[in-house]
């Protein structure tokens, strides 16, 4: 009996082999589907791939610096010079003086993704966050300017200025850059302040800055 379903099996498959569907065995039709099916999947896997590889190469990676024991402000600024975002907590240290960075969220020397955050816990000495002094607020008041050429121009002079309660239309920048310049100027503010940037003396963006 189990040779007799061998037999059929083996005759049915001959059967495929030898039916014509449009000039094709069903047999070789098979296989052709199959091998079409396995190519698409490949073809999709190399592209994911490509794609991804593609994303991931333009993340850029950056070295977390130490800087524990700074000056909130100097901190700010290399932290944010090199594409990171600083989130910033006030505490109390009685030992450690106000004003100087007493921790950070990401370790020295890590290797991270621009743009992640890090967090620093910024001594108060023993005072509160309530009496914190003007010195402190005037360096948590670090900010950093990023300007990158629109894509429009190949190379533009640009002149960037600052308006705050020390004084009105400071220029911190003023040069030519090409569209592969992208500039990051670190900057002190007083008070409420008013970015405006000039592209060849033609005013580009002015906003308040928070």
């Amino acid at each position: 009996m189990r040779f007799y379903n061998i037999k059929r099996i083996i005759s049915y498959i001959q059967y495929l082999r030898n039916k014509r569907v449009e000039g094709l065995s069903v047999f070789t039709s098979i296989k052709r589907m199959f091998l079409f099916f396995f190519l698409y999947l490949f073809i999709t896997g190399i592209t994911a791939l490509i794609i991804i590889f593609s994303i991931n190469s333009k993340v850029k990676i950056v070295t977390v610096p130490k800087v524990v024991n700074m000056d909130f402000g100097p901190a700010y600024v290399e932290l944010a010079a090199i594409g990171l975002n600083i989130d910033v907590e006030l505490k109390q240290f009685p030992h450690i003086p106000k004003g100087i960075v007493a921790h950070q969220s990401i370790e020295p020397l890590k290797k991270v993704k621009e743009n992640r955050t890090i967090k620093l816990i910024v001594s108060l000495g023993s005072g509160t966050a309530e009496s914190s002094d003007e010195r402190l607020f005037e360096s948590i008041r670090s900010y950093i300017i990023n300007f990158k050429l629109p894509p429009q121009y190949d190379t533009a002079k640009v002149t960037i200025m600052i308006s705050d309660t020390e004084g009105d239309n400071r220029v911190v920048f003023k040069d030519v850059i090409s569209k592969t310049n992208i500039l990051k100027i670190p900057v002190k503010l007083h008070g409420m302040a008013t970015e405006k940037i000039y592209i060849n003396d033609n005013l580009y963006i002015e906003k308040e800055i928070e």
